[in-house]
């Protein structure tokens, strides 16, 4: 399940009973699957990738891990927070991306930036911050 404010357990959890309830009373269905079956519902968390543009908004200040092809058509990976996401249609679906400092202050020059066009992300997941 997913919805555009994150989902909580207790929903997961009533769409579970409900989805089971209707697995249970069709017949048929318990042939095809028989009575012994596993029903798991859940909601994408950390590690799971963003799939959809509205996504995006939700994870506006979390850090990220980014795979995007770059102007001269390479691939390049990118961990920075999500900065800001303009999802409108008319001027191209893009996200801003602060990359993330190195620990060593002193080898890394200050960072811009990096505004992305969704075309060009390749694969975006949230990743917990320590």
């Amino acid at each position: 399940m997913d919805a555009d404010h994150g989902i909580q357990i207790h929903q997961c959890a009533f769409l579970s009973r409900r989805i089971r309830e209707k697995l249970e009373s069709d017949d048929e269905l318990l042939e095809l699957i028989g009575e012994n079956f596993d029903l798991m519902v859940s909601s994408p968390g950390l590690g799971e990738p963003i799939i959809l543009p509205r996504q995006y908004t939700r994870h506006i200040g979390k850090l990220l891990q980014i795979r995007y092809i770059d102007a001269l058509g390479d691939q390049v990976e990118l961990n920075g927070h999500l900065f800001e996401a303009l999802l409108s249609e008319e001027s191209g679906a893009r996200i801003v991306i602060m990359p993330e400092k190195e620990k060593r202050k002193w080898q890394q020059p200050n960072q811009e930036a990096v505004t992305l066009y969704l075309n060009q992300v390749i694969r975006a997941v949230p990743e917990a911050e320590l």
